[in-house]
């Protein structure tokens, strides 16, 4: 069984190398290609990389102001509560 697909596997390929040295196409010549030369402009990384830099200047900025708009009302209230929180220590000492 093994000699039959050794057999089999040789034959196949002497029979598949029918290339020879006249034809143009199985000896791999080369193609032609027709690429465009022109362009469409360029992709300026320099300043992309500096658009980039100014964006997320402007993102932080935001983001500190909002961080501060959100934090103003706890300040607020945090005050208030520590003056409440003083006047009834106060009113505690009075008492004594």
């Amino acid at each position: 069984m093994r000699a039959f697909l050794i057999i089999s596997f040789l034959l196949t390929g002497l029979w598949s190398m029918n290339a020879s040295a006249g034809e143009i196409y199985s000896c791999g010549a080369p193609r032609e290609y027709n690429l465009p030369t022109e362009t469409e402009g360029f992709c300026d990384f320099h300043q992309r990389r500096i658009a980039y830099r100014e964006q997320a200047l402007k993102l932080k900025e935001q983001l500190r102001e909002r961080q501060e708009s959100f934090a103003a009302p706890r300040l607020e209230t945090l005050r208030l509560y520590n003056e409440e929180l003083d006047a009834l220590n106060e009113q505690r000492g009075s008492e004594e």
